[in-house]
This record gives C-alpha cells, structure tokens and sequence, in this order.
C-alpha cells in the first residue's frame, strides 16, 4: 500500500519543516554542519551566546499553566537565604534569574575580598532538597485515599550557573558580563507535562506543576559608570507541534498496535526580560520585567483509519502546561558601614494571563486566577571575610481564588523565613588557586489552611481543605576565578 504522507490531511492549517532528504527523519540534514561549529575558539563561542541572548529577547511566547523553582523556593542558595528579595543588590551568577543588569555590578568575588586581586568569573553548582508536610482532606469516601498523590510531592531540583566578565576577556571600556543559568528537576525527570482536567486536585506552585527544566541567559552592562546597569536576558522552554497517523486499526477489546506514523517538531520557547539597577553611594535601586513563559504542543493532528469499514477519524489535539506569570519586580537596597546590606522587593506576578488549552477551554469550566503582588525583605551581615549571614523574610498571596464550582486548582497564601550562610575558603599558598565559597541555606514556607466549598457538592467534588508547611534546604559551591 502507498505511504500517506500524516500531513495531507484537511483540518486545522499545520506546517511542519521537514529535513531535505529522508522525510521521516527527524534530524535535519545541516547537523553535522552545525556540529561542526563548536570546534570553533572560545572567543566566537562567546560572541555568539550573547548574539543569541539579543536576539532571543526579542521573541514572543504564549501562555498556560504551572510554575517555576526559582519562582517558588529560590534560584540559588545564596538568594533562597534572602527570600528572594535582591532585586536592587543580586551581583551573582543568579542575576540571570532575578535581574541581568546585576550581572554587570561588582561581583561577590570582588566585594568579599577587595584588598586581594579581584575575582571577576564565577562558576556556581548547587542542590536544593524539600521536606513536605502538606494536608488534603476530602470530605468525601471516593476521594479520601487520593491523599497521598496529592501531597506526595518531590520539589528538589539542582543545577550550574556561570557568569564571564567580558570586559575581562576584551578590551571594554564599561563591566559587561555575560550569564547562564540552569536547573533540572531532582526527581529524575526532565519535563513532566499534566495537561489535566481543571476538576483534578492539584497544586499550582508544588509538585508536578514545577516539574521542568529552566534555562536562562543574560547579557549586563555598565551604562554609568558606578551609577547605572542594565541587562537583557531570556528564559526558555519548549513549544511544537505533531501530526500522527494510524492506518489499519482493529476494533478491539484488547490492546491493539497499529500501522503508525509521528513525527513531533519541538523548537525552543523563549520570553524576554529586561532589568535596570541604579547605584548612589550606598544607596540601591532596581526593577525588573520578565515576560510570561509557557510549554505548548499545538496542534497535534491525528488521523485514524479502521481496518473494519475503513473509516477515518480526525483529531485535533493540543497541549498547554508549566505557566510562568508575566511579572514586575522593584527594589532597593541600603549598605551600611560595609558590613550591613538591607533590602526590600515588591514583586507583581499578572497571573491573569492564565489559560488552558483549546480543548479544555470547550468542555471544561474556567478559572481566573488573580495578580499578585509579594513583598519581602533581607538582611545580610559580613562576619568576617571569610564568613556572611543572611536571614530573609517574604509574603507571597496565592493566585488561586475561591472555586466553588468544578475546579479544583490548589494554593494557599505563603510566609516565607529564610536563612543563609557563605563560608568562604581563600587561597594560602597551596594548591588551591582560586577562592571557593560554600552556600547554605534553609527555608520554610507556612501555607494558609484554606477551606474549599462548593455551589452542588458531590461525591467526585466535595467540600475539602489543605494546607501545610513546606521546608527547603539548598547546598552550593562557588567558584570565584
């Protein structure tokens, strides 16, 4: 029988790039020219990262629903042990994260140890762990043993980030630096997409709504001399599409596996974000914008055709999940005698954006989530120089409002405490070259008891309430080089 090609087939408008050559492969043909590439010397590498970093800025990206780590624990241990509140002082690698033009300022090499040769690089490897006591109670025997898979919920994830001082490497007459930053969930997983019913008990910013990887990069620059920093970025993710066919399918009780064709074509999601940081003396201000940040598969055709009668189905499929809001951060920031550093952050999240997929926008009931506006405040004390302290403090309201109909997104109002510690080790004339700090940090986030009630309660969809206490612990090593 002739091949059918899964793309000549009326419906939703898809195009699909196929590779030249083998039209099944999903390979393109130019990868061992763009292998080829990384043989290249550092200096190229290097100018291209920060080509790609404009140039992703730039891209639009779509919305749908989830979270992020960084968003919910911390980027790194050093900024978990501050709450997150840094926005107007972040000058390490996690400025990627929380604003680039933090990138650009003096680096925590430089300020931990100014009377010694400056360390402008630095290469950061870290793990976080989580420990849960979340509640769910159902007031309903059908739902009462679901307790477990939906409070059994893995939140440790670990990762690298690297920043270069570019004005280091070239001769540039301002501080440029370039960041990159990355995590991977520690379950063991890469990505886990749960495109669900709304009806489905499940956390907004815990568990599986979390579980993916984050990648970003940045490229900051001194605009003023000692005054003024701005920075440019991306985060990305990934978004596709598909077509599948399946010929020759039995009608059958039993498990049946078809003639079968798939082809996916995923390419990556990018947002934009932008973040500005002012200097006076000792005084500090920031803000940052960071564009919304989804992962999306849509369409996903698919064409059916049974070996009994020969009939043919049609399906229009799409994938939404893992919502990064559109959010505004301000801050600002106080250094006092050079041993105090006080800050305290405003952060909006327009978790209005939030949609569903096509699909469940038809069969499945609405949910408007709610802006929110976080505020939090940090304290950060040189002990010594080879010792700092940090103790943090955050108030995040949860996006999810009251759903007394079918749905059933889960989110408690947080309070977020925060501690941190940096134990620095400096070269004394021994093998060690470069100094390496090590960052702790612990956390705990209280989740406000909350009572869910419903207009028409059933079995399936009873009254219940959930809440709970979230702690979280991260390690990292710093290398200043």
């Amino acid at each position: 029988m002739k091949s059918e090609n899964p793309y000549s087939r009326p419906g939703p408008a898809f195009n699909l790039s196929l590779c030249h050559g083998d039209r099944h492969s999903l390979a393109p043909a130019s990868d061992a020219k763009a292998s080829s590439q990384f043989n290249r010397p550092s200096g190229r590498l290097v100018l291209c990262l920060i080509l790609l970093t404009v140039f992703a800025s730039a891209l639009p990206t779509s919305s749908l629903h989830g979270n992020s780590y960084p968003d919910v624990y911390g980027a790194t241990p050093y900024t978990t042990g501050r709450a997150g509140a840094v926005t107007a002082v972040i000058n390490d690698v996690s400025a990627t994260y929380y604003n680039p033009a933090g990138l650009a300022m003096p680096s925590r090499g430089e300020y931990l140890k100014e009377q010694k040769n400056a360390e402008f690089h630095e290469l950061q490897i870290y793990y976080t762990g989580s420990s849960h006591s979340l509640n769910y109670t159902p007031y309903s025997p059908d739902l009462l043993f679901s307790d477990e898979d939906t409070t059994n919920v893995n939140d440790s994830y670990a990762g690298l980030g690297l920043s270069l001082r570019l004005d280091q490497i070239y001769d540039v007459d301002r501080k440029v630096a370039f960041g990159l930053y990355a995590n991977l969930p520690g379950n063991g997983k890469l990505l886990s997409i749960n495109d669900v019913n709304p009806t489905v008990h499940r956390f907004l910013q815990h568990g599986k709504s979390l579980t993916r990887p984050y990648i970003a990069a940045a490229l900051g620059a001194e605009v003023w001399k000692e005054h003024i920093y701005a920075g440019v970025g991306f985060t990305a993710l990934a978004r596709g599409q598909g077509a599948i066919l399946m010929k020759d399918v039995e009608i059958s009780p039993n498990t049946v596996t078809p003639d079968q064709q798939i082809i996916v074509d995923v390419e990556p999601a990018t947002n934009a974000q932008y973040g500005l940081i002012g200097v006076y003396e000792n005084f500090y201000v920031g803000v940052f914008y960071r564009r919304e940040l989804s992962v999306e598969l849509d369409p996903v055709n698919a064409r059916a055709r049974t070996l009994l009668l020969g009939l043919e189905l049609d399906l229009d499929l799409a994938v939404l999940d893992h919502y990064q809001p559109r959010t505004i951060s301000y801050g600002a920031g106080y250094r006092l005698f050079e041993t105090f550093l006080f800050c305290v952050d405003v952060r909006r999240e327009l978790w209005s954006g939030f949609q569903t997929s096509r699909a469940k926008r038809t069969y499945s009931e609405q949910i408007f989530l709610s802006d929110t506006t976080s505020v939090g405040a940090s304290l950060e004390f040189e002990v010594t120089e080879w010792f700092q302290a940090r103790m943090g403090y955050r108030r995040a309201p949860t996006p999810v409002p009251d759903q007394p109909g079918t749905s059933n997104w889960m989110g408690s109002d947080r309070q977020i405490y925060s501690a941190g510690a940096t134990y620095m080790i400096w070269p004394s004339g021994g093998d060690l070259k470069f100094p390496i700090g090590i960052d702790v940090s612990i956390q705990s986030q209280k989740l406000k008891q909350r009572m869910q009630l419903k207009y028409n309660p059933t079995p399936e969809n009873p009254f219940y309430e959930y809440g709970g206490v979230v702690n979280h612990f991260g390690i990292g090593i710093v290398i200043h080089f």
